[in-house]
């Protein structure tokens, strides 16, 4: 799935970065930011898209291409901003929307594949296993549904991955307490 993006940035050499939007956006800010658009420049409504305002930061790719490493590079660190908020604002400040691959297939990031977005075979767990994090109320972002699989699960999901010595201790593991010690399993 991911290497469709490689091959369409490969395809398209003025798409700079594949990313999805972390969070959902609002009817009324989008609707907000189109009459803004509107009124001070008409004909950027056909190039830009209304229902992004973030950009997801566990994961995107990105073309090496100087600029735009020098543009995440140089992004300043703004306390008040999500790190996703602040990726969106230094790309954009530098590249237009039409350069960014949309992956929807994981839209919104944030809460609902956050975790993990089948469809892109993305699993983004800090459990080693099913049954290793501890459980939260389903309205909490870091919520692990019964069903959320582990690290060691996907991993089993996919043979063809190379097993180095760390993938090959968490798949014969009959223990999981070396995994991140001290860490909180959600």
């Amino acid at each position: 799935m991911i290497l469709r993006f490689v091959r369409e940035m490969d395809r398209n050499p003025h798409l700079l970065l594949a990313t999805s939007a972390w969070w959902p956006v609002s009817r009324l800010r989008c609707a907000r930011r189109t009459m803004r658009t509107l009124v001070r420049k008409p004909s950027a409504l056909l190039r830009q898209s209304f229902d992004i305002a973030d950009f997801a930061t566990q994961f995107f790719i990105v073309r090496n291409h100087p600029a735009v490493l020098r543009c995440i590079l140089d992004m300043p660190a703004e306390e008040q901003l999500r790190a996703e908020r602040q990726f969106f604002n230094a790309y954009l400040s530098r590249f237009n929307l039409d350069t960014v691959l949309r992956m929807r297939e994981r839209e919104p990031v944030h809460p609902h594949n956050r975790q993990m977005c089948e469809a892109l075979a993305l699993y983004c767990q800090h459990w080693p296993a099913v049954g290793t994090a501890e459980p939260r109320s389903p309205q909490d972002p870091h919520f692990v549904g019964p069903g959320q699989i582990g690290k060691r699960e996907a991993l089993l999901r996919f043979p063809q991955i190379f097993r180095g010595e760390a993938i090959q201790r968490l798949l014969n593991a009959t223990s999981f307490e070396y995994y991140n010690p001290g860490a909180s399993r959600c």
